[in-house]
């Protein structure tokens, strides 16, 4: 974690990172995360042949730079992608 606070979830325990916090999750693993009040950063690491790759290269292609999010569209990438996205609200 880079800035902010940022609540993980992965295999179904919540964690508060704190700016400094190293976060490893396995391959496979469920996972989610949201930021806290006032945002953050946070700087992600993935292996060369893991599915985030494309993943992450088809939602910044389905951005245009200086447009709002498309969220159904991003949602439909996402799911193109083996991602599931859950409103945790």
């Amino acid at each position: 974690m880079l800035s902010g606070d940022i609540e993980f979830l992965c295999d179904g325990r919540i964690q508060v990172c704190p700016p400094g916090t190293l976060v490893h999750i396995r391959r496979g693993a469920v996972h989610g995360f949201r930021y806290g009040k006032g945002g953050g950063k946070m700087l992600e690491v993935t292996g060369a042949n893991a599915q985030a790759i494309q993943m992450f290269a088809a939602v910044d292609h389905a951005t245009p730079v200086g447009t709002a999010p498309d969220i159904p569209k991003l949602i439909e990438v996402l799911g193109q992608n083996g991602v599931t996205v859950v409103d945790s609200a």
